[in-house]
């Protein structure tokens, strides 16, 4: 069994990401170049701002701010932990066949109005009006133990809706058949599609 790699050491990881442009690090440790800029502001390590490549490409004088010691007394943190060759293989693997399956497939438009709702669809719709003005701030929040668990703002909901619906329509011909019967809940990862809805 292949063993995994310790997560990438702060300074090392600072090192990385002036070395190399996020769309080239951050590949290698599964991530989007957004995610591993995120990661960084947590880690509070700077990264080159908007045309820092271009500048460096061009030979124009480029700056790099040092690495900020941490405040006395934060515990040692680490950054995320590199995929192995293994991993990386099977992640490339999965996009390329991502890629190919929607190389063939129309691209999905999703309606103004819901058309001919599921049911599931319709129970989550109840579930979720009957919050509506909920004080949250991360909006409305379905129960996934009753129905599909979908997270939205208010003004999103009519839109999350008509996605989902869209989206479990679109499930069907790969042989994936939501419940007819509201009473039979089905959470997204039940579905076998929360990483496609959540990434």
């Amino acid at each position: 069994m292949e063993e995994k790699r310790p997560p990438v050491a702060r300074e090392a990881l600072y090192e990385e990401v002036w070395r190399d442009p996020m769309t080239i690090a951050a590949p290698r440790y599964g991530l989007s170049d957004v995610g591993l800029v995120k990661i960084c502001k947590k880690l509070r390590i700077p990264v080159p701002g908007r045309g820092y490549w271009a500048k460096l490409q061009a030979g124009r004088p480029t700056c790099q701010p040092p690495l900020p010691a941490l405040p006395p007394g934060t515990p040692t943190p680490h950054g995320p932990r590199p995929l192995s060759e293994k991993e990386a293989a099977l992640r490339t693997r999965v996009h390329d066949a991502v890629a190919q399956v929607r190389k063939g497939r129309p691209p999905m438009n999703i309606p103004t109005e819901l058309e001919d709702p599921l049911p599931l669809v319709l129970a989550t719709a109840e579930r979720l009006k009957r919050r509506d003005g909920w004080d949250h701030p991360e909006g409305v929040r379905s129960a996934p133990k009753e129905v599909l668990d979908i997270q939205t703002t208010i003004g999103s909901l009519d839109r999350a809706l008509r996605l989902m619906n869209t989206l479990l329509k679109a499930l069907e011909p790969n042989g994936f058949e939501p419940p007819r019967d509201s009473r039979r809940p089905l959470g997204l990862s039940q579905a076998g599609v929360a990483d496609s809805v959540c990434c």
